[in-house]
C-alpha cells in the first residue's frame, strides 16, 4: 500500500513537470494592429498578444522610439482570457498601446521582446503606411463609391503555369454589402480555371488606395491555367449587389455582410478585363516532358516483382506537387518485348491549399508477361518545367527487375489418342458395277485444297505483321484504339446523365474528341485550347463543317461550368453530336 502511493506521487510530481514543460513548449507570442493603413493625423492600437498553458512571471513589453509615430500609452492597457477546451488548459494576455501616425510615409514597427517564464521571445515585425490627409480630401469625391477589381498573382505567366485569380470588391466606409450574386458567366476562353473558394464568407479590411479610404473584401478566388500563349484576355466579371449607405458617414467600423442604414439598393458593379502576355514553354521542349508545369515530384513503383507466368503485373506511376496536376502525361517508356501492355488507369486528387491546386495524379499501367526469366523494365527520364526556376526539371525513374516463373500447379495438356482402329470384315461379299469417275485436278475439293492453305499462310503472316506493328508501334496501336477509347469516354458520359451533371459531362466529351485527334495524329494529349484544334484540322484538311462543330462542343465544355445545369435531353443530344463528330472525324483523318 505504501509502495503504491510512493508511485502515484512521484508520477504526479513527473506529469506536473511535463505539463509545465509542454505548456513553455507552446507558448506563442504575436503582434498586431487594428489598421495598416492610415492618414497623417490618425491613430491605430499595437497589440502583443501572449497564449499558451503555463504563463507564469511575464515581463511588461515596452516600446522603443518609433519613427513617424507618437505613442499614447507608455503603460499599456491589459486584458485577459482562459479557456478550458477538452479538458486542455490555456490562457492569454494582451498588451495593448496607442499611437498616433505622424507624416505620410512608412512606419515599421521592429520586434518586440518579452520574458515569459524566464524565457525571451519576439514579436513579428509589422509595417504601415501612412498617407497624407490634404490629398485625401481633394480625391475622396473623384473616386468610385464601389467598384471590382481582378487581382492577378501573375501577368506574364508560361502556358500551363498556375496563377491565382481574385476578385476584390472595394467599397468607401459609409457602404455596406449585404449580399451579392453572379450576373452572368465570366469568360476564361484560353484557361483552364478551377473555383477555389473554400466555403468561408468574405471578410473586410481596411485599406486606402489612390488616397482614398476603401473597405476591401475578396469574394472569390479562381485559379486559372492559361493553354494557349500569346495576348489571351480575361472577360469581365458582373456582380449584382445589395448596398446601403450608413447613416454614420465615414464610419470605417463597416462590416460586410452588415451594419444598420438606410438608402438599400441592388448596384451591377464590373471588374475590367484584363490582358495577359502568356509566354510559351521555353525551346527547345525536352523530348520525355511530361506537360506538367509547377513543382513537381515522379517515383515509379511496382507492388509485386515476382508473378507467375500469364498473371498481370501493376506498373504505378505516380506525379505529385503544385501545378497543372490534371494535364500532366503518363511517362512514356517501353516494357519488355515478352510483355503484353494495356491502357493504363489514371486516378486524379486534388486540394487547394494556400490559394493554390496541389494533389497527384497516378497512372496504373497492366502488363502480362509471356515468357518466363528474368525481364528489366528500363529505367526512364521525365522532366517538368518550373517557373519559379525558369527551367526543366529532369527526373530519373529507375530501371525495375522482374521474375516471371511457371506455375508449379498448372495442369498440362492430355493428349487422346484417336487413331482409326479397323477390323476384319465379314460376311457376303456383293459385286456392283463402277462408274467412270471425274478426274481428282477436275474436282472443285482439289482446288480448294490447294489453295486454302496459302491462304491460312497468307493471312496469318499479315496477321503477324499487324499485332508486331500493333505491340510496337505506339502511334499506330494510339490510331487502331482511338475510336473506342472516345466511345468508352462519350458512354461513361451516357451514364452520367441522370445526375445532370453538365460539368462532368462536357469534360467527357471534351476528352473523346481532342483524345481521339491526338490518337489519329500520334500528338500529346493534355492542354488543347479549341484554337490548337481548330489548327491542327484546318492543317489536316477536314471539312469545316466537321471542324466547326468540334470546336464548338469544346468551347462548350470550356463555358458549361459557369451556365446553368442543362436538361437531360440537352446533355444527351450533345453526347451524340460528339459521337457523329468523332465518326466524322474518322473519314477525313
Amino acid at each position: 500500500m505504501l509502495t503504491r502511493g510512493i508511485f502515484l506521487i512521484l508520477t504526479s510530481i513527473f506529469l506536473l513537470f511535463e505539463t509545465g514543460k509542454a505548456g513553455q513548449d507552446d507558448i506563442t507570442v504575436t503582434a498586431s494592429v487594428n489598421n495598416n493603413s492610415l492618414f497623417s493625423g490618425e491613430r491605430f492600437v499595437y497589440t502583443i498578444e501572449i497564449s499558451g498553458a503555463n504563463l507564469q512571471d511575464i515581463s511588461r513589453p515596452r516600446l522603443p522610439e518609433i519613427h513617424n509615430a507618437r505613442n499614447f500609452s507608455q503603460i499599456p492597457s491589459t486584458s485577459s482570457s482562459i479557456s478550458i477546451i477538452n479538458g486542455v488548459y490555456s490562457a492569454r494576455y494582451s498588451y495593448s498601446f496607442t499611437l498616433e501616425a505622424l507624416n505620410e510615409g512608412a512606419i515599421e514597427i521592429p520586434a518586440i521582446e518579452i520574458e515569459v517564464a524566464g524565457n525571451m521571445y519576439r514579436t513579428n515585425p509589422i509595417s504601415l503606411m501612412v498617407y497624407d490627409r490634404a490629398q485625401s480630401r481633394q480625391r475622396v469625391d473623384d473616386q468610385p463609391e464601389i467598384f471590382l477589381r481582378l487581382e492577378l498573382s501573375e501577368r506574364r505567366p508560361y502556358r500551363g503555369q498556375q496563377i491565382s485569380a481574385d476578385l476584390v470588391i472595394y467599397f468607401k466606409p459609409e457602404i455596406d454589402i449585404l449580399s451579392y450574386q453572379p450576373a452572368g458567366s465570366w469568360r476564361t476562353e484560353g484557361f483552364w480555371s478551377e473555383n477555389l473558394a473554400d466555403g468561408t464568407s468574405p471578410r473586410a479590411e481596411t485599406v486606402i488606395t489612390g488616397g482614398v479610404r476603401y473597405r476591401r473584401a475578396k469574394l472569390l478566388s479562381y485559379a486559372l491555367f492559361p493553354t494557349r500563349s500569346g495576348s489571351v484576355e480575361i472577360g469581365e466579371y458582373r456582380i449584382n449587389a445589395s448596398v446601403r449607405r450608413s447613416a454614420r458617414f465615414g464610419d470605417s467600423g463597416s462590416r460586410f455582410f452588415g451594419g444598420m442604414g438606410r438608402s438599400q439598393e441592388t448596384i451591377e458593379v464590373r471588374s475590367e478585363p484584363v490582358t495577359l502576355n502568356v509566354r510559351p514553354l521555353p525551346q527547345p521542349v525536352p523530348s520525355h516532358f511530361s506537360g506538367a508545369v509547377g513543382e513537381f515530384t515522379f517515383e515509379r513503383t511496382a507492388p509485386v516483382r515476382e508473378v507467375m507466368l500469364g498473371e498481370p503485373i501493376e506498373i504505378i506511376t505516380s506525379v505529385r506537387g503544385t501545378g497543372n496536376v490534371a494535364l500532366v502525361n503518363k511517362p512514356v517508356y517501353e516494357a519488355p518485348d515478352s510483355f503484353e501492355s494495356y491502357r493504363p488507369q489514371e486516378n486524379i486528387n486534388t486540394a487547394v491549399s494556400g490559394g493554390r491546386i496541389r494533389g497527384s495524379k497516378t497512372f496504373t499501367e497492366i502488363f502480362i508477361p509471356r515468357r518466363t526469366g528474368a525481364h528489366t523494365l528500363e529505367a526512364t527520364t521525365v522532366s517538368h518545367f518550373d517557373p519559379a526556376r525558369n527551367r526543366y526539371v529532369s527526373h530519373t525513374l529507375p530501371a525495375i527487375e522482374f521474375s516471371i516463373v511457371r506455375d508449379p500447379d498448372a495442369v498440362p495438356n492430355v493428349i487422346t489418342d484417336t487413331r482409326l482402329r479397323l477390323n476384319t470384315l465379314t460376311g457376303i461379299v456383293a459385286w456392283s458395277q463402277v462408274q467412270p469417275q471425274t478426274p481428282v485436278p477436275q474436282r472443285w475439293w482439289f482446288w480448294l485444297f490447294l489453295i486454302f492453305p496459302v491462304l491460312v499462310i497468307g493471312s496469318s503472316y499479315y496477321g503477324y505483321i499487324y499485332l508486331d506493328k500493333y505491340q510496337n508501334d505506339k502511334g499506330f496501336s494510339r490510331a487502331v484504339t482511338a475510336r473506342k477509347k472516345a466511345m468508352k469516354d462519350l458512354q461513361e458520359a451516357r451514364s452520367a446523365l441522370p445526375d445532370k451533371d453538365s460539368k462532368k459531362i462536357f469534360r467527357l466529351i471534351t476528352n473523346a474528341i481532342t483524345g481521339y485527334i491526338s490518337d489519329r495524329l500520334n500528338l500529346h494529349e493534355a492542354g488543347w485550347a479549341p484554337a490548337d484544334v481548330e489548327a491542327i484540322l484546318m492543317e489536316k484538311n477536314v471539312d469545316e463543317k466537321v471542324i466547326s462543330e468540334a470546336v464548338h462542343l469544346l468551347k462548350l465544355g470550356i463555358t458549361i461550368q459557369y451556365a446553368p445545369n442543362m436538361t437531360e435531353t440537352d446533355l444527351e443530344k450533345h453526347i451524340s453530336a460528339a459521337e457523329q463528330v468523332i465518326v466524322k472525324l474518322g473519314e477525313n483523318l
